[in-house]
């Protein structure tokens, strides 16, 4: 047990013991006992708060700035973990702490992100379930996840302008209550950010509140309009009110005609701050819903494959963003989601009426909330993105997603369809698999390097001694748990990767998730693999993977190890001797499988995309530990090349082909062409002149 939770359970007793002995006036105890969260031994009240900013504080200008010039975003580190300290008076403090599940606002007197200090900031908790269950479940522990609000009292009534920093207006700091690698939330918003959508600045911070300190937190810009003015590349005027995080609605008119609350957050806050495009987003939802009937605007009945139907479709959704978007997400198989709960997105109207959809609330992806294992994950329906099949109730996509408007006006049209598994396979190559997404180059297994370039850092801080008050929550054991993660996390990425191919290319196969635990990841569960039927296994380092046909008699699952060969290896220099290239042309890979298969590989190795991008080719050699080597026949897909063969121990990639972007070479390849070319006429002829002599001498 937590050494915390003793302490706290000792402290319990013994405040009991007291009370028994009729030491300490009932009125006191009541109270005390009553505290579970914070650092104080009474209850703080509002009246002992101290959130009034002086009168004369000067804003920092140097810190204030337009979202659109992105400059906050250099604080949000991908391969750092940033510093955030925090200033904040104790009862200001203990108040928060105190009523955590009430999310109350207080002033905090400074907070310093990297190497910038903001003055009298406002400071809160945030969450919904993992907030309540944070509180509730947790005593002893004040690890909450938070919010800090840079112009929350600084306001332009008073000090001429509202507070911000370099334009961002707020950040969240997540808990990781359901993730124990720390970098879940991280690689789903890196996707979404490097498919090219409006998606939040997010990083890793170390935070410090008074010194104290509160652990590894994910650090997050909130939902806010400073998200669009750097996708718009705009200021902020030019954008319109409507940017909701809506909840408990599907966007089926008829029900949103018993019940609008829905449309701003059922917050009658958030009401007022978007009353002025409330009819601009009725006239929204009732266009959304003719098209998700077959119908134009007018209710005429339209084919929803015709040109006609994508022209409408684009006067209320930039299609492009939205189908990016639920590639994105389906890709990612988080189920917390608008078709799981009707949650955990962000929606802007802009003042056309045209709208686009944000990520938000990643914490769960890599099946985290559903499917659950790694393979089931890994093979997960491209068409699901709801918990299919659970409690036994099973619907077919086209049943599904007619009750949900704003995915099913996607979904019903062929072409935009076809675009949603394009973007799925792009998620692919970018997070594992290599090749060019928008005009960017990602070679193999970038997201695994993340992971490899940032674990020790996160290791070490997730070593640090934290503050008294302060464990990770739900039953999370750090450094341990963060150590067993990020493996397991590196090949959920991969393997996912490899099964949303396999699937949009029709190949039938599983990919298995044979020596991934996705219980490690948190929230999740380990699983059986499968050992019978045309199975393929991947490699999250390199992204190479291989399909086979397994008879089920292994005693193991298939899985796949893969090691680059080291040149001063025997194996190595037998080969390159018998391939005749040089050392800096040669890749060795050794490759192990823990099940026979009953026939041969069809084996998939990624290349590097910067020789591609380079005009190179690579030849694929089959090799064995005595120096033997045999080039197999390539196929080749983009960056990936595919060869058949029954032996992966040695495997070897060799660089080779000539550069046609340069002038000379492409001149080579044709003198050469055509001097094989006569060679090989010389040779037919000789040929034939042997075989007629031969023919009449007979």
């Amino acid at each position: 047990m937590d050494k915390r939770k003793i302490f706290y359970r000792i402290g319990a007793a013994f405040l009991a013991l007291i009370l028994f002995a009729g030491l300490v006036p009932t009125e006191c105890i009541t109270a005390a006992e009553n505290i579970t969260h914070g650092t104080a031994d009474t209850v703080i009240t509002e009246d002992m708060l101290s959130n009034e900013p002086p009168a004369d504080y000067v804003i920092n200008e140097a810190v204030q700035g337009k979202a659109k010039d992105k400059e906050y975003n250099r604080y949000f580190l991908e391969e750092d973990l940033q510093v955030v300290r925090l200033t904040i008076d104790e009862n200001n403090l203990n108040y928060v702490l105190q009523n955590a599940i009430d999310e109350p606002y207080v002033m905090a007197e400074s907070v310093t992100i990297g190497d910038v200090t903001l003055g009298y900031v406002g400071f809160k908790t945030k969450g919904s379930y993992t907030l309540e269950h944070a509180y509730t479940d947790n005593p002893g522990s004040d690890r909450f996840s938070f919010t800090i609000h840079f112009g929350k009292y600084i306001k332009k009534a008073d000090y001429g302008k509202k507070q911000d920093f370099f334009g961002c207006n707020k950040i969240s700091f997540n808990n990781f209550f359901f993730d124990k690698t720390m970098m879940k939330e991280f690689f789903a918003l890196k996707l979404m950010d490097e498919m090219g959508l409006p998606t939040p600045r997010y990083g890793l911070a170390k935070l410090y509140i008074n010194d104290e300190y509160y652990g590894v937190y994910a650090m997050i810009e909130a939902m806010d309009e400073s998200i669009l003015e750097q996708y718009y590349g705009v200021d902020d005027d030019e954008l319109s009110s409507y940017l909701v995080k809506p909840e408990g609605t599907s966007f089926l008119y008829d029900s949103l005609a018993d019940n609008m609350a829905p449309l701003w957050e059922n917050d009658e806050g958030t009401k007022e701050d978007v009353s002025d495009m409330l009819p601009t987003v009725i006239e929204w939802v009732e266009k959304l819903n003719c098209l998700h009937e077959g119908k134009d605007f007018q209710g005429n009945t339209i084919d929803v494959n015709s040109d006609e139907y994508l022209e409408l479709l684009g006067q209320i959704y930039d299609v492009e963003e939205v189908v990016k978007y639920f590639a994105t997400h389906s890709w990612l198989c988080q189920m917390d989601n608008m078709f799981d709960g009707n949650k955990n997105f962000g929606l802007y109207i802009d003042k056309d009426g045209k709208a686009i959809i944000l990520p938000w609330d990643y914490d769960l992806s890599f099946g985290c909330y559903y499917p659950s294992t790694a393979e089931a994950t890994a093979n997960f329906d491209v068409d699901v993105m709801w918990r299919n099949g659970l409690w036994g109730t099973t619907f077919s996509p086209e049943s599904f997603y007619k009750d949900f408007p704003l995915f099913y006006v996607i979904f019903q049209n062929d072409s935009l369809m076809e675009k949603y598994y394009g973007y799925m396979k792009q998620c692919s190559q970018i997070a594992a698999l290599g090749g060019t997404v928008n005009g960017k180059s990602y070679e193999p297994g970038y997201f695994h390097s993340y992971i490899e370039a940032m674990q020790e850092e996160i290791i070490a801080a997730a070593s640090e001694k934290l503050a008294d008050n302060v464990y990770y929550m739900n039953h999370i054991n750090q450094p341990g748990d963060v150590k067993k993660g990020l493996p397991n996390l590196s090949k959920i990425i991969a393997m996912r990767a490899v099964g949303v191919c396999m699937q949009i290319e029709g190949v039938d196969t599983t990919v298995s998730g044979a020596g991934c635990n996705l219980e490690t990841l948190g929230n999740a569960i380990a699983g059986e693999s499968v050992r019978r039927g045309n199975i393929t296994i991947v490699d999250a380092k390199t992204g190479i993977f291989a399909s086979a046909v397994y008879a089920g008699s292994n005693r193991q699952s298939p899985q796949l190890t893969v090691k680059l060969v080291d040149e001063v290896d025997t194996s190595y220099q037998k080969i390159i001797d018998t391939i005749g290239c040089d050392a800096k042309d040669l890749t060795l890979y050794s490759m192990k499988n823990k099940a026979n298969p009953a026939g041969e590989y069809t084996l998939t190795i990624p290349v590097p995309q910067a020789g591609i991008d380079a005009g190179k080719t690579y030849s694929i050699y089959v090799c064995s530990a005595d120096g033997n080597a045999k080039q197999a026949e390539v196929e080749t897909d983009g960056n990936l090349y595919t060869i058949q063969t029954d032996d992966i121990r040695y495997i070897a990639v060799v660089e080779g082909g000539i550069n046609m972007d340069t002038p000379l070479a492409a001149v080579a390849v044709i003198l050469g062409a055509g001097a094989l070319l006569a060679v090989g006429v010389a040779v037919i002829l000789w040929k034939k002149k042997v075989l007629k002599s031969k023919f009449f001498s007979d």
